[in-house]
């Protein structure tokens, strides 16, 4: 069941909203691959951009040409199944160390958070590279007394191919995760062998060739891929030049990406805070390996929410050894109480959501939707439904679904919940973003008369380029002395401007077109003014000298 569950609400609607955060990266590199026949050398709108490691484009181009097309299905079909295989490597780790029932019910958790199951609906490298590292931790502990080439090159293989999709910290976190165990009782010497040592050339080998293999194929011409490697992952980690964040962020995004099941987690946390002082075991590796990977993310300059995703599993590990443990019983039922009162709050809000809506709607100009209007109210009702079925059936939920009693209409509420916003809510919700329907028409623009130059003053989006399809790249101008050169440079134009810019850009205009854009991009009353996208065409006698 636990499966069946899994593929359901991962791929239900996986591509049936517009790119959004990063994505549209992932998506617009491998459009441009394949506009110029080149999946060596990426570029995002026409410049160098090594940026990440090749493996993630070439995954989405490997789906685009088994699908026959490059949309948003192609982009997040790559991360939906290493989604999988985290999970996999979750359930494998717990049953192996621990029990079926432990395994089962981490993965369960794991499917449910905000933090897995949002990033694996979404076509980034971050939901790959916490597959790389459950994959490499699982191989770990099933050949853990094996000391063959075998073992040690698929572990090495899992590593570098997860560090080609993000980065180097699929080689790293997966050394803090095994080093509890390899320095008990000195379990380190037995791996210094020749096996080990050809494994791991063999790895390297085959994770610098594609960078090797780039640069020599450029004649030196574009960005050293290993060079990027270097900046991106360790002189970031020591040195940032973004992403700086305060030390103990990750103090308040770990619990947000663990919701729903922050409060579970936090009693299992205090309750396991004296396995340091306990025998060695599975539990106190599982908890030295996870503050090992929290010091690790916390150590590094460069700190984004998204960057603690792999400590996501051993919490949940952590969240079921506890809950089918029979110490801290009496804990455990209160937190399970207010699990339970927590998830009524929540289905309480969805039925009344009619009247909440119409409470913000109104002063803020929002016009919901029947769907939601009728959608909401019946997703959280159908929240109630594992319990009614407990209930009829006599506890048989929990037999369905591999968990104890007093868990599995819990979990199964916060499956559809979950499942129901990121299935179904979010998709509602993209109906209300205006920049993808405003890049399609842009592109029939273009293709329909197609300008010498396209150009953008202080706007760079990159969903921009993905859903126009330009076939050249746009210029993007940060100065108005730029874009009164470009104005007067001779050629047909076409210039995209916000709202925000229109005054300081429309004095460089000739006056015959000032006031009639050709495309506008829709703006809802809610939304921030100034943000608002527009496009003017200028005929080439009409750019040309019109300052």
């Amino acid at each position: 069941m636990f499966w069946i569950t899994a593929f359901i609400v991962v791929f239900w609607h996986l591509g049936s909203r517009s790119l959004h955060g990063s994505e549209d990266r992932w998506a617009e590199v491998t459009r441009e691959m394949f506009l110029q026949k080149d999946f060596f050398h990426p570029t995002l709108n026409g410049r160098p951009y090594f940026d990440k490691p090749l493996l993630g484009y070439w995954l989405v181009a490997l789906t685009s040409l088994i699908t026959g097309r490059l949309d948003e299905w192609a982009v997040r079909l790559p991360g939906a199944l290493c989604g999988l295989a985290a999970l996999w490597g979750t359930l494998r780790v717990g049953r192996s160390l621990w029990s079926p029932a432990v395994g089962q019910t981490a993965a369960w958790l794991l499917l449910t958070t905000y933090g897995f199951l949002g990033w694996t609906m979404r076509g980034e490298a971050d939901i790959e590279n916490l597959a790389a590292i459950m994959g490499a931790t699982a191989w770990y502990w099933i050949r853990r007394e094996r000391r063959d080439v075998l073992t040690y090159f698929v572990f090495y293989l899992i590593c570098f191919v997860g560090a080609h999709t993000k980065g180097l910290t699929a080689v790293a976190v997966p050394a803090m995760i095994l080093l509890p165990d390899l320095v008990r009782e000195r379990r380190w010497r037995s791996h210094l062998n020749l096996a080990n040592a050809l494994a791991l050339a063999v790895g390297l080998a085959m994770y610098v060739v594609p960078f090797v293999s780039a640069r020599a194929a450029s004649g030196g011409q574009h960005a050293d891929g290993l060079a990027m490697v270097f900046r991106e992952n360790v002189e970031r980690y020591f040195d940032p030049f973004d992403h700086r964040e305060p030390f103990y962020v990750y103090l308040y995004y770990l619990p947000e990406l663990l919701l729903p099941w922050t409060a579970l987690f936090i009693v299992a946390a205090v309750h396991f805070a004296g396995a340091f002082k306990q025998p060695y075991g599975p539990t106190r590796w599982m908890v030295e390996a996870a503050v090992l990977v929290f010091l690790f993310f916390t150590l590094s300059g460069s700190r984004r929410s998204y960057y603690i995703l792999p400590l996501l599993p051993f919490c949940a590990l952590a969240t079921a050894v506890f809950l089918n443990s029979e110490a801290g019983s009496e804990w455990r039922r209160r937190t399970l109480v207010a699990q339970r009162i927590a998830l009524g709050g929540v289905i309480l809000l969805a039925v009344l959501s009619p009247v909440l809506l119409g409470f913000i709607s109104l002063p803020q100009g929002f016009v919901v939707t029947r769907d939601l209007w009728i959608g909401v109210p019946v997703l959280g009702l159908l929240g109630l439904a594992p319990w009614l079925f407990d209930r009829w059936t006599g506890g048989r939920l929990g037999e369905f679904m591999g968990l104890r009693r007093e868990l599995a209409s819990l979990v199964a509420g916060a499956v559809i919940l979950a499942g129901g916003l990121f299935c179904w809510g979010v998709m509602k919700i993209d109906g209300f973003r205006t920049i993808a329907p405003f890049a399609r028409q842009l592109g029939a623009l273009v293709r329909a008369d197609p300008p010498e130059a396209i150009a953008a003053y202080r706007e760079s989006r990159t969903q921009l380029l993905f859903y126009a399809e330009l076939p050249v790249p746009i210029h993007v101008f940060q100065k108005l002395d730029e874009m009164k050169a470009f104005l007067n440079s001779s050629g047909s134009k076409i210039l995209i401007i916000r709202d925000v810019d229109v005054e300081e850009v429309l004095a460089a205009f000739p006056s015959a077109v000032r006031q009639r854009p050709a495309l506008s991009e829709q703006i809802h009353p809610w939304e921030k003014k100034g943000g608002r996208l527009r496009a003017w065409r200028l005929a080439a006698k009409e750019a040309h000298g019109s300052l």
